[in-house]
């Protein structure tokens, strides 16, 4: 039986060691591989898509392959991208679990009630967990900062949002206080605006797992609660 991880650069992935650890406690017979594809190569990845019984997708093909699929879960739906897709009777089954991944991880962490959310990108990984959020808890405000205006409208328009903060540049310092601060996009331009910004009792978490991380909560834990989450979904759908 085939299980692969298939995006770009996925050399350094986490996922392969997780997943081990879930077939060995699962007494599973599964041979993982990681695979790396360019981005040209959009039909060498359906070969494998359906080569494989189950696949994670990641960076940058979590929203190119949703036309693909036959059949995409509710998260899907609302984050526009997808990170597990199932092979099953001949079809393409694309489900996405960083939000429910987050969120077992998230409701571990002492925070304040109704939430305050600064939020940090508005990509399928950030509309993913604010689907989620949105459903389980009351939210009071939200700020988004967004390189682009066009995908923060989209946001604002997909959920419905009517009390917003918008925040579009950060020209000068600004302070947030009582906020939980969620960055979804890479750690590489998240720390400009983090210079940006002065926290009081604030929590943040970032998505990214790196050994600098410059935010309190990084994305370890979310990323082995986001694989348990796909392989329960794998043993109900085998």
């Amino acid at each position: 039986m085939f299980f692969s991880l298939i995006g770009i650069n996925v050399k350094n992935s986490l996922s392969p060691v997780i997943y081990k650890y879930f077939f060995l406690k699962s007494n599973s017979k599964i041979n993982y591989k990681k695979i790396s594809i360019p981005y040209k190569n959009i039909y060498l990845i359906i070969y494998y898509l359906r080569k494989n019984i189950i696949s994670n997708i990641t960076i940058p093909y979590k929203k190119k392959l949703i036309k693909f699929c036959n059949y995409i879960s509710k998260n899907s739906y609302y984050s526009n991208s997808l990170n597990l897709i199932i092979l099953k009777k001949n079809s393409l089954y694309g489900y996405n679990t960083d939000g429910s991944g987050f969120l077992k991880n998230f409701t571990k962490i002492n925070f304040l009630k109704p939430l305050k959310i600064f939020l940090i990108g508005t990509g399928g990984a950030g509309r993913s967990i604010f689907n989620l959020l949105k459903r389980k808890f009351i939210i009071e405000k939200i700020i988004i900062y967004n390189r682009t205006l066009i995908n923060t409208k989209k946001f604002i328009k997909l959920f419905n949002i009517s009390k917003i903060s918008r925040l579009y540049t950060l020209n000068k310092k600004k302070k947030i206080k009582n906020y939980i601060l969620i960055n979804t996009i890479p750690e590489i331009y998240v720390k400009k605006i983090i210079k940006k910004l002065i926290f009081k009792k604030c929590i943040s978490y970032n998505i990214n797992y790196k050994i600098h991380n410059s935010l309190d909560n990084d994305g370890v834990k979310m990323l082995y609660y986001q694989a348990s989450e796909s392989f329960k979904i794998f043993l109900n759908e085998r």
